[in-house]
């Protein structure tokens, strides 16, 4: 197996999880590509879900992995692109103390 297509079926598992714990139902795609100015993005519209991440964030361990998607998906769950109250509550659900996972992957990331 290729080096792109176990990043994408190691990622894909993570989503999977991330799903189950953030109570998401609906198809979600996940793909690896290079992003400029983040780790990771979602888009969401009538078309589908899909998150990008980084390939920075295979990286990290597991649980930042994880930490990294449920973000993503709290922001498709508050129905927003920015960090509102109903974001992190929805990201509590998974990860009672988001902020500081979020800090820890931004250390490991720019590290």
């Amino acid at each position: 197996m290729g080096m792109a297509r176990r990043n994408t079926a190691q990622i894909k598992a993570v989503l999977e999880e991330a799903k189950r714990l953030m109570e998401v139902e609906e198809n979600v795609k996940v793909s690896v590509r290079p992003l400029k100015t983040t780790i990771a993005t979602i888009r969401f519209s009538s078309r589908g879900v899909r998150i990008t991440v980084s390939p920075k964030v295979l990286n990290l361990p597991k649980k930042l992995q994880l930490y990294v998607i449920c973000h993503e998906l709290a922001h498709y769950k508050a129905n927003t692109q920015y960090h509102t109250k109903s974001f992190w509550n929805e990201l509590k659900r998974a990860f009672p103390n988001p902020k500081a996972l979020e800090e820890e992957v931004l250390r490991r990331v720019m590290a």
